[in-house]
């Protein structure tokens, strides 16, 4: 290619193909596309146009859409050139949220009151000293989201007559991962309280000894036809042998992601949850005629409850028990059924797994989870496994 092709080239890549159509096209969009879901479960729309006529528009969130810092530590040979292959992490994202409150009101006493009213609301929603929000954004065909907390000083400032607000606020979420936001009642109402792992998976019921693994869609929904019939039978009861439930999880995003564990009584134990695309696993011990114990707390009342069954036929848990396993935190907390609420106990049973398990995470793409209860070989009942999570991103 000739010099003069080149500079051609390099100058039409500069250039606009259809200047006032891209004006129109990339510059500020009305699409409500960015919101602040806060403690209220309300949220602070921006990218839109309010009741009052107001304009709210973000120009940029800084340190959204790059990665977070990364650590790697500098670890040197000592006998010889270079440094140690370490493997690294990523710090907390720090942001930089800026954009602009445009009033549209045309008297002086207008401008002046809905002004304040804007500022008033946008302070408010920002006071996450205390208290966290999640910052949602629309990337592409997935919705995404952190939890954030303010950071350093907000510079929020009256910038003309008309009562046009600008602003910029620093925020910083503590995990860099950006997780997938789907909204559904269920999501508000998830056990989990980050609000990250709000999809749930499982198999159903078969009674054929072998079974490929099914892949399960939270969009698509392949096989399944509402929450309660996706859930995992640890048992069979239509062969003597207990055959392990197998599913397919699909974490759609670019980095791995832990997940949160609900296995529903009855349990007979020993059980096993593998994530056989990893090679984690994570055993539940085998019951014990020795029950342990646990509390919670309703009013100001502490009641206990003891966990598992014992007797001629010990179980881990009984049938209105379950078992919450917590990958991402590492806490184990056992819990049961109070006039069909379910109710976490406050104290750890962490007891109830083996000492040494692997923390099971969710690679991107395909996991394939499966779960298996060898006490339940002869029960007609068996164990469920729920499980929690959401697809994760952290460019």
């Amino acid at each position: 290619m000739s010099y003069t092709e080149n500079i051609t080239k390099l100058h039409r890549g500069l250039t606009p193909i259809y200047p006032e159509q891209d004006r129109l096209n990339f510059g500020p969009q009305l699409r409500g596309d960015i919101r602040l879901l806060l403690q209220d479960d309300s949220y602070l729309e921006f990218n839109t146009i309010d009741t009052d006529g107001t304009v709210w528009v973000i120009s940029d969130i800084d340190g959204w859409w790059n990665l977070a810092e990364a650590s790697i530590p500098d670890v040197e040979r000592g006998f010889g050139d270079g440094s140690f292959e370490v493997s690294g992490r990523f710090l907390a994202r720090d942001l930089t949220i800026k954009g602009s409150i445009l009033v549209t009101k045309n008297t002086r006493s207008q401008i002046d009151l809905i002004s304040a009213e804007a500022r008033d609301r946008l302070t408010l929603a920002f006071n996450l000293v205390k208290n966290g929000a999640f910052l949602i954004v629309d990337e592409d065909v997935y919705k995404r989201a952190s939890f954030v907390r303010l950071s350093g000083r907000p510079d929020i400032s009256t910038v003309n007559s008309r009562g046009r607000i600008d602003f910029s606020i620093g925020l910083r979420a503590v995990d860099p991962i950006k997780y997938e936001w789907i909204e559904s009642e269920f999501s508000q109402t998830s056990i989990y309280n980050g609000r990250y792992n709000i999809e749930i998976a499982g198999i159903e019921k078969t009674g054929q000894a072998e079974t490929d693994f099914r892949l399960y869609d939270f969009d698509e929904g392949r096989g399944y036809d509402s929450y309660e019939a996706v859930r995992a039978y640890a048992g069979n009861t239509n062969t003597v042998i207990s055959y392990p439930s197998k599913v397919n999880i699909l974490n759609r995003g670019n980095n791995l992601v832990y997940c949160y564990f609900r296995v529903v009584g009855p349990l007979y134990g020993p059980a096993t949850i593998i994530n056989s695309t990893t090679g984690q696993t994570i055993n539940i011990n085998s019951p014990s005629t020795t029950q342990v114990t646990n509390y919670y707390t309703s009013g100001n009342t502490k009641n206990t409850f003891n966990v598992g069954q014992s007797g001629t036929l010990p179980r881990v848990l009984a049938a209105d028990q379950f078992l919450d396993i917590d990958t991402k935190t590492r806490e184990v907390r056992a819990g049961l059924y109070v006039d069909g609420v379910a109710t976490q106990g406050e104290a750890s049973n962490r007891g109830l797994l083996d000492p040494f398990i692997d923390w099971i995470y969710l690679q991107p793409g395909t996991n394939k989870i499966e779960f298996a209860d060898s006490g339940a070989e002869f029960e007609e009942t068996t164990a469920t496994l729920e499980i929690y999570w959401r697809s994760g991103w952290i460019g």
